[in-house]
């Protein structure tokens, strides 16, 4: 994520205000995917639990995926290939979709 998203597609200031917004979003669907839904007992027993979640987990990895491949392949940005100049958070609609899917892989992350 940091190299092949976040290095590769934004400028300076913009790389740190990603970073800290993964970093926020990654501790914050943890905290809440940790206490409202493995540790909840009103989910079920502990095997529910762990079935749920890794039912869960998958979904989210394999969401992380798609959006990344389909963003990869409809912008044609690859290692080598990043754009120029690049992508300020002053950019608006440029700037949305890889923030989201770096914001995204955040949400993996955890």
């Amino acid at each position: 994520e940091f190299g092949g998203i976040n290095g590769l597609l934004f400028d300076a200031p913009t790389r740190g205000l990603n970073s800290a917004f993964y970093w926020l979003i990654s501790g914050i669907s943890s905290y809440f995917v940790g206490t409202r839904f493995l540790d909840s007992e009103s989910v079920g027993g502990r095997h529910r639990r762990a079935v749920q979640g890794l039912k869960l987990v998958s979904a989210i990895n394999l969401g992380q995926w798609i959006y990344a491949l389909i963003y990869q392949f409809s912008t044609g940005y690859d290692k080598g290939n990043s754009p120029d100049p690049l992508i300020n958070y002053s950019d608006g609609g440029a700037y949305a979709g890889p923030m989201l899917l770096f914001m995204y892989c955040g949400l993996a992350d955890s």
